[in-house]
């Protein structure tokens, strides 16, 4: 009897585990991979950013990024003085400048920036964008993430590239590049003030950076202001693209919408797993100079085409979790 009742609570388990795991994929209603994006609703598929582990590790270049009001006297990074914090933080979000030469997975995803390089720029053919826009449906998405590595993979091509981080809610760009907090966008459109003095210079090879200036409860108004119009047109005469990182689409707040109306196009990053369909679905009709999206934190299994054709190249070590980023 004891055997029986053994046998029957094993294959009822068996039962409620295999049949949980189904209404779970049933139930799940998030983005998974690139051929889980809802096709009514044509969204063009930029790029595929697979998932990857970052550590704590602060990323020092040598010397602390400069403004363009101060490249006379650029200063010393030291450990111990108010940038810490930044460098360190820095540490938690992928980078490419900062992947390890080798293996598998670095490559891939040095590769996938690469490929949404091309994406972007190719896009439809005709004259490159010179201005976007990064944003993602909701936060926690990778948005910034993109930005960054986007920025850093334009640059890479010999351009001069201006990020400029338009999040002024929750602005991320300074901590994923380990730059100290300090005057930025805020501080242009709220006060007369030249928009080159505050650039950080030389951030990597080609790349300078505008900072946000500190997150702000007036961003809506700061972001209607005809600055913005006029910073980007400016900046264009300086730099070969210009990359703003926006908050989040759908957060209850108009921001990215505003800031949509003054590029060439605007991508928006979808982390699977995370985004729910029906925020995708919402993308078209709202985004209307939209370039396609990008699907981040990919598992390896739902990335076989980069495991087949790098496996020579050795093996990814243990298992690929996603870099958090904003």
């Amino acid at each position: 009897v004891f055997g029986m009742n053994l046998g029957l609570a094993l294959m009822l388990g068996l039962v409620l585990g295999v049949g949980g795991a189904f209404v779970r994929e049933v139930m799940d209603n998030t983005v998974q991979n690139a051929t889980d994006l809802p096709t009514r609703t044509n969204v063009h598929v930029l790029g595929m950013i697979p998932a990857h582990e970052t550590r704590p590790t602060p990323v020092l270049v040598g010397r602390e990024p400069r403004t363009a009001a101060s490249l006379s006297s650029p200063s010393p990074i030291r450990l111990g003085s108010r940038t810490q914090p930044a460098l360190l933080e820095s540490g938690r979000w992928l980078r490419i400048d900062a992947l390890k030469n080798g293996g598998m997975n670095n490559t891939a995803i040095v590769d996938a920036f690469g490929a949404l390089r091309t994406a972007v720029l190719f896009r439809n053919g005709g004259p490159h964008p010179r201005t976007m826009l990064i944003t993602s449906c909701r936060a926690g998405e990778g948005k910034t993430t993109v930005s960054v590595n986007l920025a850093m993979s334009l640059a890479k091509l010999g351009s001069r590239v201006l990020l400029v981080d338009g999040d002024l809610r929750r602005p991320a760009v300074h901590l994923a590049l380990g730059l100290p907090s300090g005057p930025g966008l805020v501080n242009y459109l709220s006060q007369d003030v030249n928009w080159r003095r505050l650039v950080q210079v030389g951030v990597v090879q080609g790349l300078d950076v505008l900072r946000s200036g500190g997150a702000t409860t007036h961003a809506a108004d700061l972001l209607a202001s005809r600055r913005v119009r006029l910073l980007l047109r400016e900046a264009e005469t300086q730099y070969d693209y210009v990359i703003v990182d926006a908050p989040a689409l759908f957060i209850n707040a108009p921001d990215a919408t505003l800031l949509s109306r003054e590029v060439d196009g605007v991508v928006v990053v979808v982390r699977s797993r995370s985004t729910p369909k029906t925020l995708v679905d919402r993308i078209p009709a709202e985004v209307p100079n939209l370039l396609g999206v990008v699907v981040n934190d990919l598992k390896k299994n739902s990335m076989s085409d980069f495991g087949e054709y790098f496996a020579e190249y050795g093996e990814v070590n243990g298992e690929i979790l996603s870099g958090k980023g904003a």
